[in-house]
């Protein structure tokens, strides 16, 4: 896939995902390459729509983009609740663990997040594994003392580097603090590895994002795909998710009952039931606005 094929299917992604937010809600903005698309189309929806809502960003860059467009973005202490976040990730597997801090925005993106009443991230089919851990694991770090910090990653064979910018200088959050990435190729353990990452002395956040996210929307050829829990728990492995393909036909339009979601999304493989955009199985709830039922299937018993 070249990145003109991958920034369509960002922006399929983020489009779809603007749909979410409403007039007056209060909505987390997230920061990232799929992002950008979001705020691009909750910028043209402002604009031309009159759409009105409040932001958080959990970058500032994020929050520059987004008043550029008019959108009103206060701080996070100046609102008591965030309907929804919207965020990226860099990758996210069957279990809804998430890898998240490319962007080295870890830290704010994850106060905003655990502040949220619903988070969904936006991807494309790329970012979809089985296992976390080939992309390189973000851990914000103080200054003071990071080498040393890295010494104990290497001992632990974590394979940590740190984070430079294209000039040679570290990179830098929005906090001051750097990045050291660790290279592990595969997380076959993410909650033992997130609690020896958050009690080492030095380190302020990780990237691991377990046990969060709501919703997933993936960018995907034949349209975007929603996966999204049933609810949120430690074993969230075992419960049952629901997807939609989002497209422009209807599978009962074929004649049959039983259709299965495009293999190209890996999401699909996992869920128990299927979906289509009109309203059909169990997943419409995750939609801000039922779809109307399709003519063909408009008279038939409920599945």
């Amino acid at each position: 896939m070249d990145k003109a094929q991958q920034d369509a299917l960002k922006k399929a992604a983020g489009i779809e995902a603007a749909k979410i937010v409403e007039n007056d809600m209060t909505v987390g903005l997230g920061t990232g390459s799929t992002v950008r698309f979001l705020v691009d189309e909750l910028g043209r929806r402002v604009q031309e729509e009159g759409l009105h809502f409040t932001g958080v960003t959990t970058s500032r860059r994020t929050q520059e983009q987004a008043e550029g467009y008019g959108i009103r973005i206060v701080n996070i202490d100046e609102v008591d609740h965030i309907d929804v976040t919207i965020d990226g990730a860099d990758e996210v597997d069957k279990n809804f663990n998430g890898i998240k801090g490319g962007g080295a925005a870890l830290l704010w993106e994850k106060i905003v997040a655990i502040n949220s009443n619903r988070i969904v991230w936006i991807v494309d089919q790329s970012k979809v594994v089985d296992v976390i851990g080939a992309f390189p694991l973000p851990v914000e770090v103080i200054p003071f003392g990071v080498g040393h910090v890295i010494k104990k990653f290497e001992a632990k064979g974590y394979r940590p580097t740190l984070r430079m910018d294209t000039d040679g200088k570290p990179v830098r959050t929005d906090e001051n603090d750097l990045v050291v990435d660790l290279h592990l190729e595969r997380i076959e353990h993410p909650q033992d590895l997130a609690t020896d990452l958050i009690t080492t002395v030095g380190v302020v956040e990780h990237g691991l994002f377990l046990n969060m996210v709501d919703t997933v929307i993936v960018g995907d050829p034949n349209g975007p795909c929603l996966s999204t829990t049933s609810h949120k728990s430690p074993e969230r492995h075992h419960t049952k998710t629901r997807f939609i393909h989002i497209g422009s036909w209807c599978p009962y339009e074929g004649g049959g009952d039983q259709w299965s979601p495009p293999p190209s999304c890996n999401l699909a493989r996992y869920t128990d039931r299927h979906a289509c955009r009109c309203g059909h199985g169990p997943a419409i709830e995750v939609r801000p606005e039922p779809p109307r039922p399709c003519a063909r299937r408009r008279n038939r018993a409920p599945a």
